[in-house]
């Protein structure tokens, strides 16, 4: 990972944070994209003092040409990119019958949309680049499971799921490698928290080092796959 460059898209908290902490803190360097200016200037300031450099970009990835702002960016600053971090995500609770038409359309556009967007532009200079790379789409466990109570959030990441196996295929001959994690129920702020095992809440941490491997040469002929990392989270699927 020392010295390779990653954009990690909604990097100014949460998960988003953890991975840019990983991977930092192992050498490479990061553009952190947020719509949060005040977040993503609590993040950068976290992480000073890691191995790689930190960098950030406040853009709202659901604005047209965001997706061509965020690469163009990493490009002019780093001068090169190696990984991409599709980790931005909506997500609302409310009952099927009560969700809005915005609801759904500002849920579809940001967990689905922005990463086919971001997914296709830096797969263009990466192709240029001609170096290969890594790019990996932060699912859920409703990636997998229906839940009448997240229709959208479902529909979105069920979307990213097929999204990250086709195009992973398109992208397979340019030697990128895309991938995703679907993590079960998180712990909060718990970037610097390993989980006690497989029993327990996984944590922030533990999903981390899952995306440092996708990410890491260590994967590199692992593509169009999505590793599960449920913890005690457990799917419940009905029978056929």
């Amino acid at each position: 990972m020392k010295d390779k460059v990653a954009i990690i898209t909604g990097g100014g908290g949460g998960l988003g944070f953890a991975i840019a902490k990983n991977f930092t803190d192992h050498g490479a360097h990061v553009l952190l994209c947020n719509r949060k200016e005040e977040s993503l200037a609590a993040a950068k300031d976290k992480l000073a003092g890691q191995t790689g450099r930190v960098e950030t970009l406040c853009v709202d990835l659901c604005a047209e040409d965001a997706a061509q702002e965020v690469v163009d960016t990493a490009k002019n600053t780093f001068g090169r990119l190696d990984i991409v971090v599709n980790c931005a995500a909506n997500f609302i609770w409310k009952p099927f019958l009560d969700l809005s038409k915005e609801q759904w359309e500002s849920t579809l556009a940001i967990n689905l949309s922005a990463p086919f967007f971001m997914t296709q532009a830096a797969a263009k200079f990466l192709v240029e680049q001609a170096q290969g790379g890594s790019i990996i789409n932060i699912s859920t466990i409703h990636g997998v499971v229906g839940d009448g109570g997240v229709v959208p959030h479902c529909a979105s990441k069920f979307g990213l799921m097929g999204l990250t196996k086709a195009s992973s295929e398109a992208l397979r001959k340019h030697q990128i490698r895309e991938n995703a994690v679907s993590p079960g129920a998180m712990e909060p702020d718990s970037a610097d928290a390993p989980a006690a095992g497989i029993n327990e809440k996984i944590t922030q941490f533990d999903v981390a080092q899952t995306v440092h491997f996708l990410a890491s040469d260590a994967s590199q002929n692992i593509s169009g796959t999505t590793i599960e990392a449920f913890g005690k989270t457990r799917p419940v699927i009905a029978p056929m």
